[in-house]
């Protein structure tokens, strides 16, 4: 048993980790307990870092009035407010979703249904800037601006992606060519030389760092095996860091193409 929650600890987020241990210790026995005290350190989490989530989690949540939030003028589809809460989220702007009544339309036509987001008024104008960088406006509505495969890519937040941790060591059928074991496998460990560079330059932790030796190890069998929920999301986020290079592989546009699909499925209930 105590194995199996070593293997299965290997694969939780920084943040459950941390959760389980430090708000939720009561729950373990002491074996157990300790295990995920030795990941905490194997992982090298910082006090900071450690300081910073206990205080998160347990600080009383700031509550506003409903009175000071103020709508946009423009409405979203289903599919573009699901992007733009996250850009909100992710900037810790305040903000609600005015949720449309339930439709008696067909299943097929719930697409055109729009909604409308208020955000605190003392947050109005950075909310308006951020947005419009990602939508544009047109008859009354806020439409995402057309991105390219490497631009739909560099979007994905993986912290935004609602997945229970237990989920990410599921067993996936995937299949990947030579040329994208490959490459993925020479990227992994390139961003495993470089993370902490990339994560300077783009002011994030790099959610699947403790992955990638893993990762690349697999994808240089002839064979892989055992390919899990967390290894493909784990290669979106390797070739998220370097879709952007001048000498990135053209070729590998298509298994970007996949991944997308790969992810799009994983939302679909």
């Amino acid at each position: 048993m105590s194995n199996d929650l070593r293997e299965l600890a290997k694969n939780y987020t920084n943040g459950y980790l941390l959760e389980q241990y430090y708000l939720k210790r009561d729950s373990y026995v002491p074996a157990a307990v300790e295990i995920l005290k030795e990941e905490i350190a194997r992982r090298g989490i910082s006090q900071e870092e450690t300081d910073a989530f206990v205080k998160m989690a347990t600080e009383k949540p700031q509550t506003y009035d409903r009175g000071d939030f103020v709508p946009f003028d423009e409405q979203f589809s289903q599919t573009d407010i699901l992007l733009a809460s996250s850009i909100l989220r992710e900037l810790e702007i305040p903000f609600f979703l005015d949720n449309p009544a339930q439709s008696a339309l067909p299943t097929e036509l719930e697409a055109v249904r729009r909604y409308s987001i208020h955000v605190h008024k003392d947050f109005s104008d950075k909310a308006h800037a951020a947005l419009t960088e990602h939508f544009y406006k047109s008859g009354g509505v806020f439409a995402q601006k057309e991105l390219g495969l490497h631009g739909q890519l560099k979007a994905i937040n993986f912290c935004e992606l609602r997945l229970p941790d237990t989920a990410l060591t599921d067993r996936v059928k995937a299949r990947f060519s030579p040329h994208e074991r490959t490459a993925i496998a020479r990227y992994a460990r390139k961003l495993v030389d470089e993370a902490d560079a990339v994560e300077e330059r783009e002011g994030r932790t790099l959610f699947y760092y403790d992955n990638l030796e893993d990762l690349a190890a697999k994808f240089e069998e002839e064979e892989p095996s055992g390919l899990t929920i967390a290894d493909i999301l784990a290669s979106m986020e390797v070739l998220q860091v370097y879709c952007g290079e001048p000498d990135f592989p053209a070729d590998l546009d298509e298994t970007i193409r996949g991944l997308l699909n790969f992810i799009e499925s994983l939302s679909r209930p």
